[in-house]
């Protein structure tokens, strides 16, 4: 989901996109797409009433809000769009895929890429973000930083880390969590500093019991950092076979903010 003033864009399992009005809490436009949507942008794409979306086997399609119908379509890939993002003119976008491929294209344009970028130590990509016309794409162990051309520009490894969720890039700040994990990387973007966030406990527990804590979501800028989190907590039940994980588990969210 990418907010704007008044509007929120979301993309569900059910295969469905719909657009969200902040001041009615009403659902203003749903789309039903035949495929399974991965990836979803609208950031500087709403004032122009359109959405980008990626999809599960590889298609990317630009929607027009007003008649809630595909504008443009293209299938891209062979695998999933695990990312698309928009450059700063809102011309060019670029997207990402599963099999370690990123293409740069214009919004006007879908039929062919103005760059294709394949490096050979890249064998899969699970996200991307773009910062100051720089690409940031990740898997797990590694980010990498390619210009519009291609060129990689700098490299960060994690070989203890598996970077598989999300790159949030602010400032001079890059910032990665892993997949479901409780712990954020924030990378400062010239000198390569590595800072490490854990969230605390939502709830303490005994050290006999068992949990899991992942951040779902987490955003930063040039100052402070902030992280939904979300814990399983252990149910005081009798266990047995028949019982399912979601009778002895519970959930509980809690949000947490860093100064950087």
């Amino acid at each position: 989901m990418h907010k704007q003033p008044k509007l929120i864009a979301s993309s569900s399992r059910d295969k469905s996109i719909r657009v969200w009005n902040f001041e009615s809490n009403q659902c203003t436009n749903n789309f039903y797409n035949k495929k399974l949507t991965w990836t979803l942008i609208d950031s500087g794409l709403m004032s122009m009433s359109s959405l980008l979306s990626g999809s599960n086997d590889g298609w990317v399609s630009l929607w027009d809000i007003r008649t809630s119908i595909v504008a443009r379509e293209c299938k891209f890939y062979n695998d999933i769009v695990t990312g698309i993002e928009l450059f700063d003119d809102c011309q060019s976008f670029a997207t990402c895929c599963y099999d370690g491929t990123i293409k740069v294209h214009d919004v006007r344009n879908f039929s062919n890429p103005l760059c294709s970028i394949k490096h050979p130590y890249i064998n899969y990509l699970t996200c991307m973000n773009i910062r100051n016309k720089k690409i940031i794409c990740a898997n797990r162990g590694a980010m990498y930083v390619f210009d519009k051309n291609g060129a990689v520009s700098n490299f960060y490894s994690r070989t203890d880390t598996r970077v598989d969720c999300k790159l949030v890039c602010k400032n001079n700040n890059i910032a990665s969590n892993c997949f479901n994990s409780d712990e954020i990387s924030v990378w400062d973007g010239y000198h390569m500093g590595d800072q490490r966030f854990t969230v605390p406990d939502i709830e303490q527990l005994s050290l006999t019991d068992e949990t899991e804590k992942r951040v779902n979501y987490f955003d930063l800028d040039s100052s402070k950092m902030v992280a939904c989190v979300e814990q399983l907590i252990p149910v005081d039940a009798p266990i047995n076979r028949f019982r399912r994980a979601q009778d002895i588990l519970k959930k509980k969210g809690c949000m947490y903010v860093w100064n950087l």
